[in-house]
């Protein structure tokens, strides 16, 4: 009886808690002990019937981290469109004759993040189909799409090893980076170690041991305060492990591939490759092939993975939407991103936007603009179902792969996170039982441990969709 008695007691708590309005709910969260120590704000506003739901400090500035890719998402959607190509291209100026090329040949970089091995391959068979054995000219890269700046303003100097961190090039392999795999060997004490892409650009030094605790956990970095790429594995390994290195100089290891993948199909080049523009007249020149990737393919990467250079590729296309075509910079293309903050009604000059992607230390933006955009994004069904289906599901995929399982938001939260030290965010939208469409924005600043402001984070959401 007394069970009987407390699970009713229970119930009618419950009852009379989700009974409350969404905003009282949410404003019993800002008493959450992680905010004792920190700063959050706050947005959610109501799409289906276009009233405000909750705010808290949405006009204070705050560093956004990598929900600044959905600034730069919506900026690229609506001025560039789903199907904008991302284009890489082979081009020869000369004639060919007897199986050789007499002549120079080019490879023009798009920016495209996502060419990889198999994209390699096929402008490589392109080459080859000419057909040719043997190029008596210059192998020329052509990186004049942007600037020479390899990272961007505001970036950690010692981040440049880790794979999130690019080495920005028009000229992108595998995002200009390998993965390192080590397995461990039977009745060996070192372990095998393989890297992917294969290339005779880096080198490897294998200094891992089997099954040796004492060693340390497995790692791998590379000499890049001398700008080199020296790879070196090292520490324990008694299972199947893979880390991910970012190279020094990407658009040197594209044109070193490309060179080495032409001489395993047998063709040879004369020289070693240099880079230099494609010249302006098209009267001579030959377009051997070319290969592209969408702007969906490369939202999608970054937001589902919260992939930086995904990001910055959008961003410098957007530079292109401007009178420079070529020699872009991503101050040109965050113009672009304050065109669209003018056209929200906000004044950019109140933000600070350095990259596309959120890496710097230097972005300023408020919940409240960020929230402009999504409900601009929203007001264009076209747009909206591109970004969405583009978005990490609750506990389904991306970087909210492991978020909100078991909880009211499983699966009805489609949003972007953000993570630097110190911040944590999520913005996105979040459909409730009865199909209204809530769109929203939570930063929260100066948070140490970070899962403390995602356990914040999910219990908002949890709210907004009971």
């Amino acid at each position: 009886m007394k069970r009987i008695l407390l699970f009713c007691i229970a119930v009618v708590v419950l009852a009379v808690a989700q009974a409350q309005p969404l905003a009282t709910r949410l404003e019993s969260l800002l008493k959450a002990p992680v905010l004792r120590t920190s700063e959050v704000g706050i947005t959610v506003y109501d799409l289906t019937v276009g009233k405000p739901v909750f705010t808290h400090q949405d006009k204070k500035l705050y560093r956004p981290a990598s929900i600044e890719k959905l600034l730069t998402g919506i900026t690229a959607l609506e001025k560039l469109g789903p199907n904008y190509a991302f284009t890489t291209s082979v081009y020869y100026k000369g004639v060919v004759a007897d199986s050789v090329l007499r002549g120079d040949l080019y490879v023009v970089g798009g920016f495209d993040s996502e060419f990889g091995e198999r994209e390699m391959d096929y402008l490589v068979k392109q080459v080859k189909s000419l057909p040719i054995h043997r190029i008596e000219g210059r192998l020329i890269g052509d990186v004049s799409l942007t600037d020479s700046l390899y990272y961007g303003d505001g970036w950690s100097w010692n981040d440049a090893v880790y794979e999130f961190q690019p080495c920005l090039s028009p000229l992108m392999f595998c995002k200009g980076a390998v993965s390192v795999t080590a397995v461990p060997v039977p009745g060996d004490t070192i372990a095998r170690v393989s890297v992917s892409p294969q290339s005779t650009y880096y080198t490897l030094l294998n200094h891992t041991r089997c099954r040796r605790p004492e060693a340390g956990p497995f790692r791998v970095n590379r000499n890049w305060m001398e700008q080199g790429n020296r790879l070196t594995a090292s520490g324990n390994v008694s299972a199947r492990s893979t880390k991910l290195l970012s190279l020094h100089n990407s658009q040197n290891f594209f044109m070193h591939a490309f060179a080495e993948r032409l001489r395993q199909q047998g063709i040879e080049t004369d020289s070693l490759y240099s880079f230099g523009e494609l010249p302006q007249s098209t009267d001579s020149l030959v377009l051997v092939g070319d290969i592209s990737h969408s702007l969906t393919e490369v939202l999608t990467r970054a937001m589902k993975k919260s992939d930086n250079l995904s990001a910055e590729a959008m961003l410098r296309h957007l530079a292109l939407t401007g009178e420079k075509k070529k020699h872009v910079s991503a101050s040109d293309g965050v113009e672009v991103i304050g065109d669209m903050i003018r056209r929200m009604g906000y004044d950019p000059k109140n933000y600070c936007i350095v990259d596309g992607s959120g890496v710097s230390l230097y972005n300023y933006i408020s919940p409240d603009l960020l929230l402009a955009f999504l409900k601009f994004v929203y007001s264009r069904p076209e747009l909206y179902s591109v970004l969405k289906e583009a978005l990490p599901i609750a506990g389904v995929d991306g970087t909210l792969n492991y978020r909100m399982r078991g909880q009211s938001a499983y699966k009805r939260v489609h949003a972007k996170t953000g993570t630097v030290t110190g911040i944590s965010s999520l913005a996105g939208f979040a459909r409730t039982p009865d199909n209204h469409v809530l769109a929203f924005v939570i930063i929260n600043q100066n948070v140490l441990k970070a899962r403390e402001a995602r356990a914040f984070q999910d219990k908002v959401c949890a709210e907004l969709c009971k």
